[in-house]
C-alpha cells in the first residue's frame, strides 16, 4: 500500500512539473511549511526550510558544506521576502531581501547589517506533492581510539531531486573511519534512472568499475543496494538505510 502511494504521488508531481499546471508559489500560510533550496553567491548550495505564522514566518537555513541550521525570522507579504538571520544569542546578523519571481522560484540578495558585503541567491521550493526529492542521511558514529581520541564520522547523505523527465539527480557523501580513527571518503553526482520505486545511479556507464548503486525509494526514507564498492576510499560504501531530514541542498560551486 505504502508502495502504491508513493508511485501516485511521483506521478502527479511530474504531471504537475511537465504540464506546467503549477500556481505561482506564495508565501507560506499560517501552519504551513515550504521546504526550497539554490545557491547563494557563486553557486554555494543552500537549503532553507519556512512556516507560515498569522503575520510573519519563522525557519532556518543552512549551507551545504558546513550543516548547521542558522535561524531566520522575517516577513512575506504579496510574494515579497523579508528575513532577518540571527546568531545563537538571538541577534541579527544578516538579511534576505527577495520576491517569489516564476512559479516556485524565489531570488533576490543576503547582505551583511552593515551592507558591506552582498550576495545573490537564487532558490526553488518543492511542490508539497513531492515526496521524493529530500536530503537523507544515515546516522553517524564516534570512533575512539586507545588513547581517547575521537573522531567523528559524519553521516552519509544522498541529495535527491525529481527532475522533469522523470529521473533523479543524486549527490551525496559516504565515509568510513578506520580502527585508527582515519576517516575515509567517497562522492557520487550525477542522475539516475527512475524505474518505478528504484533508480540506478551510476557515474560512467562506460565505465564497468565506476561507482554504482540502487536506490530503493519509500516514504521518509531511502535503501541503498548493490553498491559497487568503486565510490571511494577504502571500505566507503553508500549502501545502508537512510532518512529524510529536509529538502535537499547541492553544491554548484564547482560547477
Amino acid at each position: 500500500m505504502v508502495r502504491l502511494e508513493l508511485m501516485k504521488c511521483i506521478v502527479l508531481t511530474l504531471m504537475l512539473i511537465v504540464t506546467g499546471s503549477i500556481a505561482a508559489a506564495e508565501c507560506p500560510a499560517p501552519g504551513s511549511v515550504v521546504e526550497l533550496f539554490g545557491t547563494i553567491g557563486k553557486g554555494l548550495g543552500i537549503s532553507m526550510v519556512l512556516t507560515g505564522q498569522s503575520d510573519r514566518v519563522t525557519g532556518s537555513y543552512e549551507y551545504v558544506k558546513y550543516e548547521k541550521k542558522i535561524p531566520l525570522t522575517g516577513t512575506c507579504n504579496s510574494g515579497s521576502l523579508r528575513l532577518q538571520e540571527l546568531n545563537a544569542s538571538g541577534k541579527p546578523t544578516a538579511s534576505f531581501r527577495g520576491s517569489f519571481t516564476k512559479p516556485q522560484i524565489v531570488e533576490g540578495s543576503w547582505s551583511t547589517l552593515d551592507g558591506k558585503k552582498t550576495l545573490p541567491f537564487h532558490l526553488q521550493a518543492l511542490l508539497p506533492s513531492d515526496h521524493v526529492s529530500g536530503r537523507y542521511e544515515t546516522p553517524g558514529i564516534v570512533c575512539t581510539t586507545d588513547d581517547d581520541k575521537s573522531v567523528d564520522e559524519p553521516p552519509d547523505s544522498l541529495n535527491i531531486l525529481l527532475m522533469e523527465d522523470g529521473n533523479l539527480r543524486i549527490q551525496g557523501n559516504a565515509f568510513y573511519v578506520n580502527v585508527l580513527c582515519n576517516l575515509h571518503t567517497g562522492d557520487a553526482d550525477g542522475t539516475a534512472k527512475l524505474e518505478g520505486d528504484k533508480a540506478h545511479y551510476v557515474f560512467d556507464a562506460n565505465d564497468p568499475t565506476s561507482c554504482r548503486f540502487t536506490i530503493h525509494l519509500a516514504k521518509g526514507s531511502i535503501e541503498v543496494t548493490d553498491e559497487s564498492g568503486t565510490c571511494g576510499g577504502a571500505n566507503v560504501e553508500f549502501s545502508g538505510t537512510y532518512t529524510r531530514v529536509g529538502p535537499p541542498v547541492f553544491d554548484e560551486s564547482s560547477n
